[in-house]
């Protein structure tokens, strides 16, 4: 039986697509039982596999991103640039810094 990650419609839901697909790309009918195994297979086998690869691709998009951001912030010299991200960082310290507001 698929693991209780799942709700019983998509269990359901699951089964039948495993059903469908073996019918229609093998010509074999499968049962409850045996398509229940089978997403079960793939749900405790290849399920990490894809989970990993997808933290893994996650990771390396926002790894880009800060990358992307640090460059707009400083230039090849290690100086801030003098751009919207200044004007941006500058009315952050106004509002964190005007009065009765935190100080750094």
């Amino acid at each position: 039986m698929l693991t209780s990650e799942f709700s019983k419609e998509e269990q359901t839901r699951l089964v039948g697509l495993v059903q469908s697909h073996f019918k229609k790309e093998f010509d074999l009918e499968l049962g409850r039982f045996e398509a229940e195994g089978v997403a079960e297979f793939f749900s405790n086998v290849l399920g990490p596999q894809f989970y990993n690869r997808g933290l893994h691709d996650a990771q390396a998009l926002l790894a880009k991103q800060i990358d992307l951001f640090n460059d707009a912030v400083t230039n090849s010299s290690g100086h801030r640039k003098n751009n919207s991200v200044d004007y941006f960082l500058g009315r952050i310290w106004n509002v964190c810094s005007g009065p009765g507001k935190l100080r750094a």
